[in-house]
């Protein structure tokens, strides 16, 4: 493990930057959520206006606008101008016409004061528990009938689709944790296209392909959203609740929003509802569906097995969260002034985006860097003694 706060220390015209400073937080911003308060025209999925050359599209005859973002939403690059950078340079262009590294003082002045900073003086800024009535989520006696509906990962049959999600969790190394996973409940496979139930915003043909659900919670427990990821191939891996077969990335994609949605695990459950009675050792936050997933599993084996080991007490709880989803830890009360924040995504670009998002939303808390494949190999070598 690795001390992430220490790691990730900034460094801009000579100063050194540490937790608190508002330039670590606007790093952590998603180039989308800057685009839109600075009323910048276009979404994810269909691109915005370049603030740098202002082209009207990404080429002669398409119709995107011609700025893409990617590394989980914390970079762009226009493909008619090819420049790009994180949602400071973004905001940098917007304001001045200019980069942070070339427009000098009054550039970083002006950015500074629009993240809500004061120029070089560290500001913390802590933000208020969010009103999620304002986010729209589709209905929960729908959201609870459609996870009713659904087989638990154990289920057995011969039913073609029933051999596809057997062979899904295998390629995920899942196979052997499905019993942790349909005891503590963690995720089902969705009912045959025939059998779901009809709702405005979940197809039954999704069933067809993106089988495995789990559901999502808002920073209090209460139950949300669903969410899917596909058994076969093809795009997109994911889907959130929306009106077409499509994935729903964030609130700016769809009809319902699917920002500021967590994961959680029977502990972490129980710790978003303030009803978790003992220690807990650490909270760690996955990125991601499957990593969450295996993390849950593997962290409540052993209490199948009776082993007593890192899983037993005091307990962790395992949080997870897709892109956008990470803003709702700063909502989240934490059991006892000693647990620990453990940071499990992968060690490339949008892992290190994400990795960001996390340190935003908890601001002055220490936050050690867990490598993914170490943890389950090492989690798995417990669970199997």
């Amino acid at each position: 493990m690795s001390d992430y706060r220490t790691a990730n220390q900034a460094t801009l015209h000579g100063r050194s930057l540490g937790d608190s400073d508002w330039l670590q937080h606007a790093r952590a911003s998603l180039v989308a959520d800057v685009a839109a308060r600075l009323g910048v025209d276009g979404t994810v999925r269909s691109g915005f206006g370049c603030p740098v050359c202002h082209a009207p599209r990404r080429g002669s005859s398409g119709k995107r606008l011609p700025v893409s973002v990617f590394a989980g939403g914390m970079r762009w690059k226009c493909f008619a101008c090819q420049c790009g950078g994180d949602a400071i340079e973004f905001v940098a262009y917007s304001l001045t016409g200019s980069s942070m590294k070339g427009g000098g003082r009054g550039t970083f002045q002006r950015v500074a004061e629009w993240f809500g900073g004061q120029g070089s003086l560290p500001v913390v800024r802590r933000r208020a528990p969010t009103d999620t009535a304002a986010l729209r989520r589709p209905p929960a006696h729908e959201v609870a009938a459609l996870w009713a509906a659904c087989h638990p990962v154990t289920s057995g049959g011969e039913h073609p689709l029933a051999v596809i999600d057997r062979r899904f969790l295998s390629s995920r190394g899942l196979a052997d944790l499905a019993p942790v996973i349909e005891r503590d409940d963690l995720a089902r496979f969705a009912p045959l296209p025939e059998s779901a139930p009809r709702l405005e915003w979940w197809a039954p043909g999704r069933c067809q392909h993106w089988r495995l659900l789990t559901r999502a919670y808002e920073a209090n427990g209460t139950l949300a959203s669903i969410h899917a990821r596909r058994v076969t191939d093809g795009k997109p891996k994911t889907l959130w609740p929306g009106p077409a077969a499509e994935a729903v990335p964030s609130a700016l994609g769809g009809r319902f929003s699917a920002s500021r949605l967590l994961f959680a695990c029977p502990t972490a459950l129980a710790v978003l509802r303030g009803e978790f009675a003992g220690p807990v050792r650490a909270i760690l936050l996955c990125e991601g569906m499957t990593d969450w997933l295996t993390a849950a599993a593997l962290f409540g084996v052993d209490r199948v097995k009776g082993v007593d080991s890192v899983a037993a007490e005091p307990r962790v709880a395992v949080l997870g969260a897709a892109s956008g989803g990470f803003q709702a830890l700063a909502d989240v009360l934490w059991p006892n002034p000693d647990c620990e924040g453990w940071v499990c995504v992968d060690r490339d670009a949008a892992g290190e985006g994400y990795a960001l998002q996390i340190a935003a939303a908890l601001p002055g808390r220490r936050l050690r860097r867990i490598d993914v494949s170490a943890l389950v190999r090492r989690l798995s070598a417990r669970g199997a003694r």
